[in-house]
Order: structure tokens, then sequence, then C-alpha cells
């Protein structure tokens, strides 16, 4: 374990240069194994209770920290595919409304039209309507007026003869009265 994590060996490693400078170094140190060994001994005791209390305590909150990070990490990856599929479900939600949009568009201007063609033929049939009314009107005035023309015919023929009996009459004077009797007759028709 300690191997793993790269401690023990700079710790041997310095523990032989420390036992080298001291057996041809000055001042006469020597080397004495026992010493050499409660200081590696005191060392992986001093490192092993780092290691219980600081170092896994560290260790722990870090890998709590990964790992809250990691769920973190897959909480936002599945908060984005899901922010992906109600994006994709309102483009297509909006695509339909533009969709349904353009159909009431097209039925609006669809039914217009079919509105403007109604109004056209009822037009057209209010204008027959009225032309045939105003020809039965204009024929009925005038068969009135012939009506009207002939009554006064026969009112003029009838006072031309009873002035013909009232008077004596002569050629020349009786050419007179028909060709007067013709007049008015033309001025009436004229008039008509």
């Amino acid at each position: 374990m300690f191997h793993r994590n790269g401690w023990i060996i700079p710790f041997i490693f310095l523990c032989l240069m420390s036992a080298e400078a001291g057996e041809g170094g000055a001042g006469g140190l020597s080397i004495h194994p026992p010493l050499i060994i409660a200081q590696v001994v005191s060392f992986l005791i001093f490192f092993g209770l780092l290691y219980q209390f600081l170092f896994k305590g560290v260790l722990h909150s870090l890998a709590e920290r990964t790992q809250k990070i990691k769920g973190d990490i897959e909480k936002a990856s599945v908060h984005l595919s899901e922010m992906e599929k109600l994006k994709v479900r309102y483009e297509e939600k909006l695509e339909k409304i533009d969709e349904e949009r353009r159909e009431l568009i097209r039925q609006a201007v669809k039914r217009g039209e079919e509105i403007r063609e109604e109004l056209l033929k009822k037009t057209e049939v209010d204008i027959q309507k009225m032309k045939e009314k105003a020809e039965r009107d204009i024929r009925l005035e005038l068969e009135s007026a012939r009506k009207a023309l002939q009554e006064d015919l026969v009112n003029t023929a009838v006072l031309l003869a009873s002035r013909l009996m009232q008077e004596e009459l002569n050629e020349p004077r009786q050419q007179r009265l028909v060709q007067s009797f013709l007049k008015k007759l033309d001025e009436e028709s004229l008039k008509m």
C-alpha cells in the first residue's frame, strides 16, 4: 500500500544516503542498524497514523467529491438529454402549430372565396330579378297606357261622331274633321 503511493522508496533511499554519509564522513558518524530500524519503524508508524487520520479522511473526502461530481455530471447529462427531448418535442409542436395555422389560413381564404362567389351569384340573381321586375313594370305601364289611349280614342271617336251628327256635314268639312281627329291621335301617341 505504501509502495503504491510511492512513499517507501524515497524514505529507504534517504536512510541509505544518511548511512553512507555517516560511514566515511567527518565527525565519526557511524551506522547504527537498530537506530535506522527504529527510525524506519517510527516513520512507518507516523506515516500510518497520518494515513489513518489525515490522508484517509482527505482521500475519503476526495473520493466523495469525485463521486458527487460524477453524479452531478450524470444528472446534468440526464437533464441535458431530457432537455434535448423536450426541445425536439416543442419543435415538433411548433411545426404542427405552424402547419395548423397555415391550414386555417388556407381554409379561411377558401371560405372567403366561397362567400365571395355566393355573394356574386346572389347579386346576379337579385339584378336579374330587378331587371325582370322592371321589364314587367314597363310592360304593365305600356299596357295601361295602351288601354288609356284606346279609351281616349274611343271617347274621341264618340265625341267626333256626336259632333258629326249634330252638324250637317258637307264633304270638305267632313275631311277637315277626320284630319283633325287623326292629328290629335298622332299627338297623343307621340306623348306616350
